[in-house]
């Protein structure tokens, strides 16, 4: 249930659009057919193929585990098939990978709150807000905190 939120949320934020874009000049190998075979499951994810996307994010963990768009990938995808404390460890690896990209944290935050687990996605949407890139993101994170503090009337400080 959770995970549909997440790719609601997404899509009113982003237009849609999953955070890959073509790969860098990768000279590795192995980091460049992780970087491709990830590639291809992003394509299957927009195409709502998740079960077909799983096998090649996961080949692209094998060959770079340090892929933070395959950790977000696979994330997704078990959020989509209602795995959230599987999907929430994917996005940690992936915010873990870049403590500045704002995507993974907003799903986590997304998942526990909308799996019924407010207060502990509280401390997440006020990470988001911080790490927040565009007026656009800024203003949903707000709102959707703004929502929670209505319900509580607590302040919340961002993880570590």
């Amino acid at each position: 249930m959770g995970a549909l939120k997440i790719d609601e949320i997404f899509k009113r934020i982003k237009g849609a659009k999953l955070p890959l874009t073509i790969g860098p000049d990768i000279k590795d190998t192995k980091k460049r057919a992780a970087w491709e075979l990830n590639q291809e499951a992003a394509n299957l994810i927009r195409l709502d193929k998740y079960i077909e996307a799983e096998p090649k994010v996961r080949a692209a963990l094998a060959l770079d585990p340090d892929l933070k768009y395959a950790h977000y990938n696979l994330g997704t995808i078990l959020g989509m098939q209602e795995k959230d404390p599987e999907s929430i460890n994917e996005f940690k690896e992936a915010h873990k990978l870049d403590p500045q990209w704002v995507d993974p944290v907003a799903c986590i935050a997304s998942t526990l709150y909308y799996s019924g687990k407010k207060e502990e996605s509280k401390p997440y949407w006020v990470m988001a807000q911080g790490l927040a890139t565009t007026k656009e993101e800024l203003e949903a994170f707000k709102m959707v905190f703004a929502e929670m503090e209505g319900e509580t009337g607590k302040t919340v400080t961002p993880p570590r």
